[in-house]
């Protein structure tokens, strides 16, 4: 998870965490993959509701922040292959736009095998993505500052070839003591047309839903993210 998503407010009732609850429903004892699961910002929820959680998280402070709120949590990054998983899940869900840092369309197709696999008949993915518009509005601002309570988000973003596009995050975070500390964190993301992904999506998953950031239906490229949900065929 990016520093960005870190000081990003849950407070919405569209925001990451509403959106995947609302779509899981409780639980009731079954078993879910968070792909991204950071310091269990959302694992925490999942369990209150009933999940038997597992994290997959690439960065090892974070998984250890997390691992609290799993069943059980993987330290591994996706980039380098996908680690064993204990069994099948009955969902999966990968939110923060955690796809959008697989490069290329092969590495994405590849994600979705790996999810179909793990998947349990009926079983669900759901994940949000950076849409490719959006991605070049951000490459068209000079910067974007937030601030979140005490602490400041300084987020610009660049592209040489309109494909990939470089992330540079800048958190200045305020100490006890009163000084700030500078944390920063440089990403890279990339995307594609929604019908393209939904085309990746058809060949293995039913049932596939887009909605935009609104919780409505999405009109696809116009969104900033859009989510999407889809189903491993009974």
């Amino acid at each position: 998870m990016s520093l960005a998503s870190r000081y990003t407010l849950k407070g919405d009732p569209y925001s990451s965490h509403a959106v995947v609850l609302d779509w899981l429903g409780d639980g009731r004892g079954r078993r879910l993959l968070d792909v991204g699961a950071a310091d269990g910002l959302l694992s925490r929820l999942l369990t209150a509701r009933g999940w038997k959680v597992t994290g997959l998280e690439a960065d090892p402070v974070a998984a250890a922040a997390g691992a609290p709120h799993c069943e059980r949590m993987i330290v591994a990054d996706l980039d380098a292959g996908v680690p064993p998983l204990p069994g099948d899940f009955d969902a999966i869900v990968c939110a923060y736009q955690g796809v959008n840092h697989l490069l290329s369309l092969s590495a994405w197709q590849s994600f979705f095998g790996c999810a179909y696999r793990h998947l349990n008949p009926g079983g669900m993915l759901v994940f949000d993505i950076a849409t490719v518009r959006y991605l070049m509005t951000m490459a068209s601002i000079p910067k974007v500052v937030e601030q979140f309570g005490d602490n400041y988000l300084q987020i610009t973003v660049s592209t040489t070839d309109g494909a990939r596009f470089r992330w540079h995050i800048e958190v200045f975070e305020l100490q006890r003591d009163g000084r700030y500390v500078l944390l920063t964190q440089a990403v890279e993301m990339r995307s594609f047309p929604v019908d393209q992904v939904k085309e990746a999506l058809c060949r293995r998953f039913t049932d596939i839903e887009v909605i935009g950031g609104d919780g409505r239906s999405a009109d696809r490229e116009s969104e900033g993210r859009i989510w999407l949900a889809c189903a491993r065929p009974s």
